[in-house]
């Protein structure tokens, strides 16, 4: 494939493609940024940085009469106006470096030519659609010479033909800035550098020739119009992958052989940049712009990657640099720590496969990413959560190794769904850790009912109520493959979420599991337990009566409801006391006899012991506050302090991050102060149900509760302290 400087295009003679459809050549010699297409950005000042890096490769090479190879250019062909035996080239990518090629041949070739008519002539093939007041520009500029005796940009404003108003358009303002850099560059150097711009050259790639639709030229122009991170980033990216030599091999793509590097980069700026176009829609994407998403896939991907591969603690990943610069996903500054990892040449070919694949089948592979429960996914959104990270991962791992297999893909994802959702991933070390759970089974994700129904679950330092779950329901359909659609069915539910082990025992028939999920279905909904049991918090009190260890009840939160740390969904998921209760109650014959069984064992009295036989009655006591006294269960859910804590060696329940919301409930304390508000008394210290004066007979706080009344002229104090001693105070 032929490389072209930009005066091989713009010159009178041109430059002769053959389209590789219809065979017939096609003579270019005119380039028109066309209306479509963003204002000029590289003179902008907050572009500093990429200028910078642009100029200072193009002057050394300059310099040193070497080659710059500056990737490739397309876009569209237009027949010419004036010659219809000629076509304009309509940039599509490539305006950027176009523009300021346009503005070195006229500085340095005005500076340094002394006959400048074929110059002129030249140059006046260049021009720009997107204002009037550009064209305009670019026509004037093509023809005038300046003085170089000052900054360019203050000799132009001086100019007669150059209006005010040009400077209102960005685009104009941007070359003026531009063309002040190249002279400070310029003034740098004692040699004559026009006749070595020939050795700045591209690729040069029209539409029509390579199957590229107008739908995607406006769409790829749609991004915005500034210089995206993405644009810095590809640019850097295959300008080291030519720099670097390891993509130089021959491939061929599209029916054409080209260097590797040219394969990738066509992909960037076709196919997958139509794939992300497609996804673009679907996510939390404020300017509907394809660059970000780019971006953010391969942020992502770099980011599992490291986690992966680094001997870093996943503790101190939160301290890690090179983590937290694809982990962060801020402003592309520079290419350092892309280029280290893509050293690994592999690295390279993972992401082109999963691209590839994703071009060709996203809209099948979109359907098996979501859960059982159905719930639509985005993985490219821009405030990620930990677990998608997990999910995300776990996606390009399998299209990695195994390609797009759909029924394979199907059950891999179940499984890894049932394990991100059913795990606590909710910080970077926990997101590492299930990452690298994750990986551990990706070498059989192909078949992973067979790995997981002889897995060691000894070998699992992570997720392991959850694995062991899934490895429960692998032995299961391993056995007899019908038990995955029974499975699927109850995983559905929009509160299980994947997690049924509390309706599984290992002898379970197809009729019992069956029983128990309808069973299971009419008690909870997709708030955790439905109204009819949670009135009076009936459920949750008979599951908390069957508790007989305290150890099992203290720094634990009992909840009946969905709330962010899904206190309900762990219970049921990993207490084995609160799981064999839910099998024994999903057991019953019918709703009758379940809520039988519930109104009977919340009256029966406590059977938790304590290793200390002299704090027995304490420990049963506050356990029978939990189950035989609806107020309390009442205030606890509606303050949200359902927490067991010990304190000054009592418990208490507790909201946490409060200070206040404490009820001491191993004590006689509640009935005491009870007693004396029924002889007068007065505290402030009510708990109440809700807003109005639903008061119930127990008092807040994990300080000092005074209750006091004033009899003639006295005032009689009763102070409970912390430490459970009463103090009587006139």
């Amino acid at each position: 494939m032929n490389k072209y400087n930009f005066l091989d295009i713009i010159s009178e003679k041109g430059i002769v493609i053959t389209d590789k459809e219809t065979q017939k050549n096609i003579y270019i010699n005119k380039i028109e940024i066309p209306m479509i297409q963003r204002d000029y950005a590289q003179g902008r000042e907050k572009e500093k940085e990429v200028r910078t890096r642009f100029l200072t490769s193009i002057f050394n090479k300059l310099k040193n009469d070497e080659e710059l190879e500056l990737d490739f250019v397309y876009g569209s062909l237009r027949e010419n106006a004036d010659n219809s035996d000629k076509f304009d080239f309509i940039p599509l990518d490539g305006q950027q470096r176009l523009t300021t090629l346009f503005l070195l041949y006229w500085y340095i070739g005005y500076r340094e030519l002394d006959d400048t008519n074929e110059l002129e002539k030249n140059l006046e093939k260049f021009s720009y659609a997107t204002r009037v007041s550009a064209r305009r520009f670019c026509e004037e500029l093509s023809k005038t010479k300046i003085s170089y005796e000052k900054q360019p940009s203050e000799e132009i404003l001086d100019w007669p033909w150059f209006y005010k108003s040009y400077l209102k358009d960005p685009t104009i303002k941007s070359m003026l800035t531009m063309l002040d850099e190249i002279h400070t560059y310029y003034s740098k150097s004692n040699k004559r550098l026009y006749d070595n711009l020939q050795n700045i050259k591209f690729y040069l790639l029209p539409l029509s020739g390579f199957n590229l639709t107008e739908e995607l030229y406006i769409k790829m122009n749609a991004r915005g119009k500034q210089l995206t991170d993405f644009e810095n980033f590809k640019a850097d990216f295959i300008n080291w992958m030519i720099e670097s030599e390891k993509f130089s091999d021959k491939v061929t793509y599209n029916r054409r052989t080209m260097p590797e590097y040219f394969s990738i980069a066509e992909k960037i700026d076709t196919k997958w940049t139509q794939l992300f176009w497609g996804i673009v829609n679907t996510t939390n994407n404020d300017k509907k712009v394809v660059d970000p998403l780019l971006m953010s896939f391969l942020n992502r991907f770099l980011t599992n990657e490291y986690v992966i591969t680094s001997k870093t603690d996943n503790k101190a990943l939160k301290e890690d640099d090179k983590f937290l610069f694809f982990y962060d996903e801020k402003r592309y500054q520079s290419f350092e720590f892309y280029k280290e990892q893509f050293d690994n040449k592999d690295l390279v070919k993972k992401i082109e496969k999963i691209l590839d694949i994703f071009s060709k089948d996203w809209d099948n592979i979109t359907d098996y990413i979501k859960p059982s429960w159905g719930e639509d996914i985005n993985l490219f959104d821009k405030s990620i959560t930990q677990p998608l990270r997990v999910i995300f991962y776990a996606v390009t791992v399998f299209i990695e190794k195994f390609g797009f297999q759909e029924e394979n893909f199907r059950k891999w994802m179940r499984v890894v769904w049932n394990i991100v959702e059913n795990t606590d991933i909710n910080d970077i070390p926990t997101m590492a850790s299930a990452i690298k759970l994750i990986n551990s089974f990706s070498s059989r994700a192909d078949n992973v009912y067979n790995y997981l129904a002889n897995l060691d679950i000894n070998n699992i330092s992570s997720s392991k109520e959850a694995v062991k779950e899934e490895i429960k329901k692998a032995e299961f359909i391993e056995k007899d493959p019908s038990w995955e659609k029974v499975f699927i069915d109850a995983e559905s539910h929009k509160f299980f979420k994947g997690s049924i082990d509390f309706i599984i025992t290992n002898d379970i028939t197809y009729d019992k599991f069956n029983h128990r999920k309808d069973i299971a279905f009419k008690v909870f909904n997709s708030s955790g337990v439905n109204d009819k049991y949670r009135e009076e918090h009936i459920f949750l009190r008979a599951l908390i009566s069957r508790f007989t260890e305290y150890e099992n009840i203290i720094d634990k939160s009992f909840t009946d409801k969905y709330e962010k740390e899904n206190y309900l969904k762990r219970m049921l998921a990993s207490d084995d006391t609160v799981k064999k209760t839910t099998r024994e109650l999903f057991d019953s014959e019918d709703e009758s006899k379940l809520k039988e069984k519930l109104e009977n064992w919340i009256k029966d009295d406590s059977q938790m012991v304590h290793w200390n036989n002299d704090d027995d009655w304490r420990i049963k006591k506050a356990h029978e506050s939990l189950y035989k006294t609806p107020e309390l269960q009442k205030w606890m859910q509606y303050v949200r302090a359902y927490r067991m804590n010990w304190r000054d060696d009592h418990i208490y329940v507790s909201r946490h991050g409060s200070w206040y919301d404490w009820v001491m409930i191993d004590s006689y304390r509640n009935e005491i102060i009870s007693k004396l508000l029924e002889k007068g008394f007065t505290t402030d210290r009510h708990c109440k149900i809700n807003n109005e004066q639903d008061i119930i007979p127990y008092f807040w706080g994990n300080d000092t509760i005074l209750v006091e009344k004033k009899e003639d002229e006295n005032t009689i104090v009763y102070s409970f302290e912390k430490d459970g001693k009463l103090k009587i105070l006139i």
